[in-house]
């Protein structure tokens, strides 16, 4: 269940492991939801969305905890924060897979919102 729902629901926040990548992003989603701003939420939800496809890519490839991790890696390296080399024991991503994180976090960065 995404924060936002929840936090309709009474609760405070949440844990949300693609703030690692848009920490903006996540924090406007938390203030709209705050300050019950619903149309706001509804369009940066589907940014959040956006995120979950970066951790989908390398399913192919990698258990559910290793695609998550190269994902997040990718994600990463494509916001320029770290290099794209993966450490042991993970195999770095296909180009191709690179190729359509690097996508993906530019769309969400295109929002001008994270």
């Amino acid at each position: 269940m995404i924060a936002t729902q929840s936090m309709a629901m009474g609760a405070h926040g949440g844990v949300a492991g693609g703030s690692n990548l848009f920490p903006r992003l996540f924090a406007n989603l938390y203030n709209a939801a705050r300050e019950g701003d619903f149309a706001r939420v509804r369009f940066l939800e589907p940014l959040v969305f956006l995120i979950d496809n970066i951790y989908r890519v390398g399913l192919g490839t990698s258990s559910p905890s290793g695609a998550y991790l190269k994902g997040m890696k990718a994600g990463l390296h494509a916001l320029g924060v770290c290099g794209a080399p993966m450490s042991f024991p993970f195999d770095p991503l296909p180009p191709e897979s690179t190729a359509a994180i690097a996508k993906l976090v530019d769309q969400i960065k295109a929002s001008g919102v994270a």
